[in-house]
């Protein structure tokens, strides 16, 4: 598995920690391109996403974390949520 150095992984929670969840987005798109089996990385795009209020490219980076880790229930368990909470009330 390739793991690319810690400080992108940080310097992308950096910058979602300060309020800028698209310039995150943006570092953990070309950090998993660079390195498509970094689970962490899924995770936290997924989780940038989400909070720029991209849903879908959320939903599809949760998917990409749980093919990576399927046994984490965190990952199942926030790719639930969020899934649910784009269901009609009268569905959910």
């Amino acid at each position: 598995m390739s793991v690319p150095p810690e400080p992108e992984i940080q310097s992308a929670a950096r910058l979602l920690a300060e309020g800028r969840p698209a310039d995150a987005a943006s570092r953990l798109a070309a950090l998993v391109a660079e390195a498509p089996t970094y689970a962490a990385a899924h995770v936290l795009r997924a989780t940038a996403l989400e909070a720029a209020g991209l849903i879908d490219e959320a939903l599809v980076s949760w998917g990409r974390a749980a093919a990576l880790v399927p046994g984490s229930a965190l990952v199942h368990r926030e790719r639930a949520r969020l899934f649910a909470s784009q269901m009609p009330d009268d569905l959910a």
